[in-house]
């Protein structure tokens, strides 16, 4: 979660000001505020797409902000600052999550894929996947949950009969020629599209009497480099944007107060 809070001299500002400016700069303040978070979470998605390779709607549209908290006259400010960050973040599958290596940097979580693994005693827990050449991707790049079934299925981590009537049966027919295993011996193999006598430990795919296919690479904990820098982001939006929000709210403020004393005058 980005919050967006602004160190100013209002205070300063405002004994330079009329006696009605004084008394909207709280309310443009909160406005000008909301307007600045807007701005960052539009800033984070352009950012997600320029950084990312073809992310799917749903991650990018994950990031939303929250308005502030509208302040007292008192303190002149806005009570809570406005917030950017991440829709239903304290979810197992928010973009959050599986974003954090991302941001942060560092070593990443296991998938609801492999802790499924690790639950059926197929992996270790300090082991992970890494697709390989025969791991099915769609238009996007994501893995293809028909496939992940298939595998789960052949496993015996679950059973069909619980899932989606129809979805799951349909998926099963169609890969009926397909057994996946999970092979830590390594030996012959196929191994991005070339044979060799030692394949690494994986998930693997028979597909007939004699192709054996590395669908995924079992490895150690994968650690990675920082490249979406939301902080980053997010500060260049607030120093450009936030004066300009503050300006524009505070004289539409002053100007509609004045409007309304000469019509009720």
């Amino acid at each position: 979660m980005i919050k967006i809070s602004i160190a100013t001299n209002a205070g300063d500002l405002a004994r330079r000001m009329t006696d009605l400016h004084r008394r909207k700069i709280p309310w443009a303040t909160k406005k000008a505020l909301d307007a600045t978070a807007q701005d960052v979470a539009e800033a984070l998605k352009l950012e997600m797409r320029s950084v990312f390779h073809n992310p799917v709607p749903w991650t990018v549209e994950s990031v939303r902000y929250w308005p502030a908290t509208y302040a007292s006259q008192r303190n002149g400010f806005a009570a809570r600052p406005a917030r950017v960050g991440w829709k239903d973040e304290d979810h197992p599958s928010s973009a959050a999550r599986y974003l954090r290596p991302q941001v942060e940097g560092g070593p990443r979580h296991h998938t609801p894929f492999e802790s499924r693994l690790i639950r059926g005693g197929w992996l270790r827990a300090n082991e992970y996947l890494v697709p390989a050449r025969f791991a099915e991707r769609d238009a996007r790049g994501n893995l293809n949950p028909g496939q992940l079934t298939k595998i789960l299925t052949d496993l015996g981590t679950i059973d069909t009969a619980r899932h989606a009537r129809g979805k799951v049966a349909r998926s099963t027919r169609k890969r009926a020629g397909e057994v996946y295993y999970v092979d830590r011996t390594g030996g012959a193999g196929t191994f991005f599209d070339r044979k060799t006598a030692h394949a690494p430990r994986g998930i693997y795919l028979n597909r007939g009497s004699k192709r054996r296919l590395l669908v995924f690479v079992i490895v150690q904990q994968p650690s990675y480099a920082a490249i979406f820098d939301m902080r980053g982001v997010a500060q260049r939006v607030v120093r450009s944007a936030f004066a300009r929000h503050f300006r524009r709210e505070l004289d539409k403020a002053v100007t509609e107060s004045v409007a309304r004393r000469r019509k009720a005058a």
